[in-house]
């Protein structure tokens, strides 16, 4: 803590130094002779505490308290003044005095304000650092908010200017988003067809996920570049949204639509290195930020066909390339699509089902041709996309990519050969229950051989402190998911299975050995013998001794 003390006479600086030396002795102490000397000294190092005196040559207290305040603001100010000069010290209220001290000063007087001083910078420091904390939960909490914004715009929940002015206030804009463009980042298949990935391709999910997070960073990068407003925003594991706006730029002259195209060319160049594929698909003008919805569905759709170009290099489609927006692309139930692919990734059987009724009955009601006696070349175009991505979903969820393979093979064909708008969605739902069942036989493949190791894990080291958390970590899982795997495979949770194989050895050694109770609750992992009798009495009904004499008798 530094202290400045400010008094014209010597003797009394000195001494009054002393005293304050003596109350604080690991206190900074500086002295100036009058108050040219201590607005100077603030200058130099800004003290914590000031010791005033108002009547000084050169420059009294009244002048160099303000002065002061200026140039070490955090400061706390005392002023010493002798009795007649008190009623003039009062005048100095609007200078953010502290207290006036009368002379001569009493150390406990001067402790007490040095006191009030450390307490108000120790106030002040935590203040800092609570509004530091705070700063840094709102920094790590704005991708969140803004991709959640983002989402919002995209599934049409915002629904009023004044809800999107309120929640736009957040972030940096410099006006209204009126386009979409959706950015897949999948796994890297090369130019290998959508069912059949390459085998190079086995990052783990958290790799991928690493992946991601850099090529969303690096895309932000680029397209912080565009030249209107924009925003980015991560709305799914693998999807990534740009809302741009065009008007402005469109207004000026310019061409929104090629300096997007070459950013987005950039933004790709980025992404090789994160070996995924980077798919785009940009949507149509929309009328206002709140039917931005509509330009989110376009792009959608745009980016699913770009998924079926075979071409090396950066695929971007745009919805005006398709030719084909109609009402009936606009009603395909696309969400329900984006929830049947997540049940298929995770191999959800009964999520599935619901999400097949809203497509098949779409394929149903809108299949149909004209004359109604052939399925439209529409729908069959949409039946052949949604067929990819349940493919693709299956493959990164884990299917064998063989099986996996000739199932969407098999689709496929179906779906070309198709003649009615039954058959097209029979194709549909086959393909997806057979990809969520093959998902799903996978993941209880791999889950139940993880859950043999946790067991023979057991097996070799229950005499030993163990937990499942230890155990997780060997086999580098989570606890929570090695928790539900070991149930599920075992029938039977973690700490029952462990108890079960504690127990029965306790009792084959109580029946084939001599050893004290004490000594065999050791040896099977208990340290206490008083608990391992419990919970041996709790699994068998009896006490350990009980068991023996009982075993003994039997045998006898």
């Amino acid at each position: 803590m530094r202290i400045l003390i400010v008094e014209d006479e010597s003797l009394q600086r000195r001494a009054l130094a002393q005293t304050v030396e003596g109350v604080v002795p690991e206190a900074d102490v500086i002295q100036a002779a009058d108050g040219l000397e201590a607005v100077m000294q603030c200058r130099k190092v800004a003290p914590d505490v000031v010791f005033l005196d108002i009547r000084m040559p050169k420059m009294d207290g009244i002048e160099a308290a303000r002065k002061i305040k200026e140039a070490a603001p955090d400061a706390a100010l005392f002023f010493l003044t002798a009795y007649e000069h008190f009623a003039y010290a009062r005048e100095a209220v609007g200078l953010g005095i502290e207290e006036y001290l009368l002379k001569p000063v009493a150390p406990e007087d001067l402790a007490r304000c040095i006191d009030l001083a450390r307490k108000k910078v120790q106030a002040k420091l935590e203040g800092a650092r609570r509004e530091a904390e705070m700063r840094k939960m709102l920094s790590d909490a704005m991708p969140l908010l803004l991709s959640q914004f983002v989402r919002d715009l995209c599934l049409g929940s915002i629904t009023s200017q004044a809800e999107y002015r309120r929640r736009a206030s957040v972030f940096d804009l410099r006006g209204e988003p009126d386009v979409a463009v959706s950015m897949g980042l999948g796994r890297h298949s090369g130019a290998r067809p959508l069912a059949d990935p390459a085998p190079a391709a086995a990052a783990t999910e958290a790799e991928l996920e690493l992946r991601r997070r850099a090529a969303t960073n690096a895309v932000e990068g680029v397209l912080s570049r565009y030249p209107g407003s924009v925003l980015v925003g991560r709305i799914a594991h693998d999807e990534l949204v740009a809302l741009v706006g065009t008007r402005e730029l469109r207004a000026s002259g310019r061409r929104p639509g090629q300096i997007l195209r070459r950013l987005i060319a950039e933004a790709a160049d980025t992404c090789r290195e994160s070996e995924l594929e980077f798919v785009v698909g940009i949507g149509t003008t929309s009328a206002g930020v709140l039917s931005i919805w509509q330009s989110y569905a376009a792009a959608a759709r745009a980016r699913e066909r770009a998924w079926l170009i075979r071409d090396p290099g950066p695929r971007v489609m745009s919805a005006e390339d398709l030719g084909d927006v109609s009402d009936q692309w606009a009603q395909y139930p696309l969400l329900a699509e984006r929830g049947l692919a997540e049940a298929v990734r995770s191999g959800l059987t009964d999520d599935a089902e619901q999400y097949l009724a809203q497509l098949a009955d779409y394929f149903v009601q809108s299949g149909a041709h004209a004359n109604h006696r052939q399925v439209s070349s529409a729908a069959q175009s949409r039946a052949l996309e949604c067929l990819a991505v349940l493919a693709r979903a299956a493959s990164e969820g884990g299917g064998p990519a063989d099986q996996v393979h000739d199932l969407s093979a098999q689709a496929m064909g179906q779906a070309l050969r198709a003649n009615t708008p039954d058959a097209l969605a029979t194709s549909v739902s086959g393909l997806a229950e057979a990809l969520a069942r093959l998902v799903e036989q996978s993941h209880n493949a791999r889950q139940s051989g993880l859950a043999e190791r946790a067991a023979a894990y057991l097996e070799g080291h229950f005499p030993e402190e163990i937990s499942l958390t230890g155990i997780a970590e060997e086999l580098h899982v989570s606890p929570f998911y090695l928790s539900h795997v070991f149930h599920q495979a075992m029938e039977i949770t973690f700490s029952e299975y462990l108890t079960n194989i504690r127990i029965n050895e306790a009792k084959r050694l109580l029946t084939t050995s001599d050893l004290p109770v004490a000594e065999i609750a050791s040896r099977v992992g208990y340290r206490e013998p008083n608990y391992f009798g419990r919970v041996f009495k709790k699994a068998t009904g009896v006490t350990p001794l009980a068991w023996r004499r009982e075993r003994a008798t039997r045998y006898d």
